[in-house]
């Protein structure tokens, strides 16, 4: 899913601003009510409206159990999967 964009964060909370109630203001763009006091609730503790980062961080796993496999066959160059 797409972060929404900032020309539509900036419309969204002027029109707050401007005295519009939150679930009005979500009728109005098609968002959600809580996604509007999310936003709301950013600008009033950091002070921005950009999108958030992104969540995943997981580091890949997969980089030694790689190694060992392709240090076994290298060991054993003749195994298949039916062995």
């Amino acid at each position: 899913m797409n972060a929404l964009s900032m020309d539509l964060r900036k419309r969204v909370l002027e029109d707050c601003d401007a005295g519009m109630g939150t679930t009005a203001v979500a009728e109005r763009y098609k968002v959600s009510a809580s996604w509007v006091r999310r936003l709301k609730q950013r600008r009033r503790e950091d002070g921005r409206i950009e999108p958030g980062s992104c969540r995943n961080n997981r580091v890949p796993q997969l980089d030694t159990p790689a190694e060992r496999i392709r240090e076994v066959i290298a060991a054993t160059p003749d195994m298949t999967l039916e062995e």
